[in-house]
């Protein structure tokens, strides 16, 4: 199992469509997800039972981000864009509010590099973030990823543009 001494991650489950409704929902996250609509319950509870399994069929996997101690949902980490001819797949990682800087994010993105370059054998994983997620990039920095290129205005949110940075890591194999 995916796991350390607090967390643990694990697939979504049915009896966790509240939460991934409420994160997914949250209009103050879309900026990161290059989300422009709302999720209905049914969409999700379908990604839940159709979408989310095998990394190799779909190119996208999430984990469940778990408290040990009390066994609830505290985030999600997503691997998507995954391509494995070339070895590398995209990352991204979201905690709620209520239990942010409490060490949750780095500990999921060490124990998903664990996954991705031992299970997948993954050469490669990478990130976008916008350059004002400063918290973001320095959680990325942290875990050993590294900042290969700067996309001028990558993307575009409530008619601005977003500088984004492209973050990587290589497998140490």
């Amino acid at each position: 199992m995916l796991q350390d001494n607090r967390i643990y991650l694990r697939a979504p489950e049915p009896h966790d469509i509240d939460f991934i409704f409420r994160i997914e929902n949250d209009s103050s996250l879309w900026k990161y997800s290059q989300t422009i609509s709302p999720y209905s319950k049914h969409s999700l509870i379908q990604f839940i039972r159709n979408g989310n399994g095998d990394i190799y069929q779909t190119k996208q996997l999430r984990f469940m981000v778990v408290l040990k101690e009390t066994e609830k949902p505290v985030g999600m980490v997503d691997l998507y864009d995954f391509d494995n001819f070339n070895s590398k797949c995209a990352i991204g990682i979201v905690i709620d509010k209520e239990n942010q800087n409490q060490g949750y994010a780095y500990s999921t993105l060490k124990l998903t590099l664990e996954y991705c370059f031992k299970y997948l054998s993954l050469n490669m994983l990478y990130a976008y973030i916008p350059e004002d997620n400063i918290p973001s990039l320095k959680l990325f920095r942290n875990v050993g990823f590294s900042c290969s290129a700067e996309l001028k205005e990558w993307f575009r949110f409530n008619k601005r543009y977003y500088n984004v940075y492209l973050m990587q890591i290589l497998s140490e194999e």
